[in-house]
């Protein structure tokens, strides 16, 4: 973990000298909601996940029509805990419980609508790491910390548009390595 840590913060550093000697470097400090859909079996629970927060810092570097866009983000959503019961019920066995993860993004994008302007769409790309940072158990779960993957990786692709000095944009990411250490 701690070599993939270095490998990612030595090649984000090279991508950056070529923009960095440009001197166009705009920081852009993110905060919203994210959506996700993490659905799986792992040991007696089935875990969808559901709607969390997120707090974190992209910068986009490069003035003409492509940026480098490197980022580092805290995560935080909730799952679903649901026992794998196959006798009827007549109570709701679901627990929720809080997982947090470090995502350090890093996209290429292009500015659709030239830059400087008052209002500039981009897209962007690229991939991203998502580290574990923890998990807040919930009473008579059986999920514990050692059931997630420490680092895991997706690709990403995301549309935005800047306004005068606020950035709104959505990303989607597919997830390409197990949120689980075990499971499917």
């Amino acid at each position: 973990m701690k070599r993939s840590k270095i490998l990612i913060l030595l090649v984000s550093g090279i991508l950056c000298l070529p923009f960095l000697s440009q001197g166009q470097i705009k920081i852009n400090p993110k905060i919203g909601i994210n959506a996700s859909n993490l659905e799986t079996d792992i040991r007696d629970l089935t875990a969808e996940a559901r709607v969390g927060w997120n707090l974190g810092l992209d910068l986009r570097m490069g003035g003409g029509m492509v940026f480098f866009n490197p980022g580092i983000h805290y995560y935080s959503f909730a799952a679903d805990l649901t026992p794998n019961i196959t006798s009827q019920t007549n109570f709701d066995v679901r627990n929720q419980t809080t997982i947090q993860n470090i995502k350090v993004p890093v996209n290429i994008g292009i500015n659709l609508t030239g830059s400087g302007g008052l209002m500039n769409i981009w897209v962007k790309g690229g991939g991203s790491a998502n580290f574990f940072g923890g998990v807040k158990q919930v009473d008579g779960s059986s999920l514990v910390t050692d059931d997630f993957s420490k680092v895991n990786f997706g690709l990403n692709l995301g549309l935005g548009v800047d306004v005068l000095i606020f950035t709104i944009d959505a990303t989607y990411e597919l997830g390409q390595t197990n949120f689980f250490a075990e499971g499917e």
